[in-house]
């Protein structure tokens, strides 16, 4: 069973917090592609995550120790 997450609604939600930086941890797996925001996006992804790259940001992938 494979549960797809939304991004967007984060992204809504920060447009009225103009944020410094977004660290976004995350598997990667999502059914939605939101818009490139005006703030840099860190994507701190699952080491079984996604191997699909993302449209912005930079990507950074935890290992399992």
């Amino acid at each position: 069973l494979t549960v797809l997450f939304v991004f967007i609604p984060v992204f809504e939600r920060l447009e009225e917090e103009n944020p410094t930086v977004l660290l976004y941890l995350t598997d990667g797996f999502c059914s939605d592609k939101p818009a490139t925001p005006d703030y840099p996006v860190v994507w701190v992804l699952t080491e079984s995550g996604t191997k699909e790259p993302f449209e912005f940001g930079e990507t950074l992938r935890l290992r399992a120790s």
